[in-house]
């Protein structure tokens, strides 16, 4: 029997179909962009807006039809009803490709690792639809391959990761079992050369072209055959004909992000004393390295140009800003808050691209939370003869608006930040959006999407 919970949310969904319907008789074939911030949870988004447009101002987000609060699920890999608190990219990557709930670093697979899960883009695939994956890292990183390839670990990226164990947070992974020659699907490179994406951009050509173990072509030389163009910068993107399957490739493993401190500085511990502090505060600069390839920006308007060039077929697709947790990761402020911007920008175009096609549902959501939280402008206290001061590491942001926005992380003493188990928002755009219950689960994100699509 339904929970009044799970009632009311199966209530709205028949109401967001029913819009969805309308809208499709009255235009076309619906389409859905999922657009992914990882790591972006409430605390990341209030850095963002106080940065980049001021704390009076509005995020392009801000200004979408619905926000609702999602909750994120993981199980142990031994124990499906053993609930583990805070998740990694790969498992909420496949809850929201399949609405399946399971254990940290699976890739569309179950809790165990021993059954493959149909994703959303297969299913719009075998449904007629384009399909399309768009990514600030290695398109081989759990979040794209959890749409569009199954595997029993995240790690097991390119085709030199399968002949021995890979290392993971010191653990050590057995990817041979996917190997071609003993019956497997192969690495994440192999199975996405030849997952019949007609759009697949972002980083990742290390995987790409290695060589594969036991004499299997390489994952490149795949994608020729299935007649991809592929593009490793700006203008061979620009150039790219529009009805050729594209593989984009644009950095040996992720690409640079946008934005980095001045001096490339980060957070750092606390060791100055009050007086120093007027000091030590940076501001944001232009990252260098990033002028090298495109923008996230300029990857989605290709992608939808490509995808949505017959509105008669509709589409799928996926734009993540990975970024945003691998800057957290490195307490690099500027760095995280430059992603979101990026995935700002990447929004711009999705709704640009919804005003001439209207039965479009826009999506924004996060797989996770991460460590970084806004603090007051002074690391330490006198009270009498005692002082106090934040734990962890801490950055002093001169924000556009002359101000100092203090940013903490104090998640871990190691190298490395880490996740955190708190609710991720999802905000909504398009028909029915206004719809979508204000309390929802991942996995009921999966659901909304593949009732918009009639998949189900």
């Amino acid at each position: 029997m339904l929970s009044c919970v799970q009632l009311f949310f199966s209530l709205a969904l028949c109401t967001l179909t029913a819009a969805a319907i309308a809208e499709t008789e009255r235009h076309s074939r619906p389409n859905v962009i999922l657009l992914l911030g990882d790591g972006m949870d409430q605390q990341q988004l209030t850095i963002a807006r106080n940065y980049l447009v001021g704390s009076d101002g509005m995020l392009v987000m801000d200004q979408l039809q619905s926000l609702s609060s999602v909750r994120v699920q993981t199980v142990a890999p031994t124990r499906p009803g053993r609930s583990v608190y805070v998740a990694d990219s790969a498992n909420t990557a496949t809850t929201l490709a399949t609405g399946i709930v399971t254990s940290k670093g699976r890739i569309a697979m179950d809790y165990r690792g021993t059954g493959e899960l149909p994703t959303i883009v297969e299913l719009a695939r075998r449904a007629g639809y384009r399909t399309g994956i768009v990514t600030t890292s290695s398109v081989t990183d759990a979040t794209a391959a959890a749409f569009a390839t199954h595997s029993v670990h995240r790690k097991c990226e390119g085709p030199m990761d399968l002949p021995a164990a890979v290392d993971w947070y010191g653990a050590k992974i057995d990817c041979t079992a996917q190997a071609i020659e003993r019956g497997g699907p192969g690495s994440i490179a192999h199975q996405l050369s030849s997952a019949g994406l007609e759009v697949l951009l972002g980083g990742g050509r290390r995987y790409f072209e290695q060589a594969a173990y036991g004499g299997e072509k390489r994952p490149l030389e795949t994608a020729l055959e299935h007649g991809y163009f592929v593009a490793t910068d700006s203008d061979s993107l620009a150039e790219a004909p529009l009805q050729r399957p594209l593989l984009g490739l644009f950095a040996a493993v992720d690409m640079p992000v946008m934005w980095q401190g001045q001096s490339q500085r980060k957070a750092e511990a606390v060791t100055h004393s009050t007086a120093s502090l007027a000091a030590t505060s940076f501001p944001c600069v232009a990252n260098p390295e990033a002028a090298a390839g495109p923008s996230l920006k300029t990857m989605t308007d290709k992608a939808l140009a490509v995808l949505g060039r017959d509105p008669q077929q509709g589409f799928f697709l996926l734009v993540e800003s990975a970024s945003i947790d691998k800057q957290s990761h490195a307490r690099n402020p500027c760095g995280h808050i430059g992603e979101v911007g990026q995935l700002e920008q990447a929004l711009g175009s999705a709704l640009d691209f919804a005003k001439q096609q209207p039965n479009t549902l826009i999506l924004v959501t996060a797989d996770h939370g991460h460590a970084a939280q806004i603090i007051p402008d002074r690391r330490s206290f006198s009270f009498g003869d005692k002082a106090f001061h934040s734990p962890g590491a801490v950055a002093r942001v001169q924000t556009p608006e002359g101000s100092v926005m203090m940013i903490n992380y104090a998640t871990s003493v190691a190298d490395d930040e880490l996740h955190t188990g708190t609710n991720v928002p999802l905000l909504a755009e398009g028909p029915g959006a206004d719809t979508i219950p204000a309390y929802l689960t991942q996995a009921d994100i999966y659901r909304l999407m593949v009732r918009f699509l009639n998949l189900q």
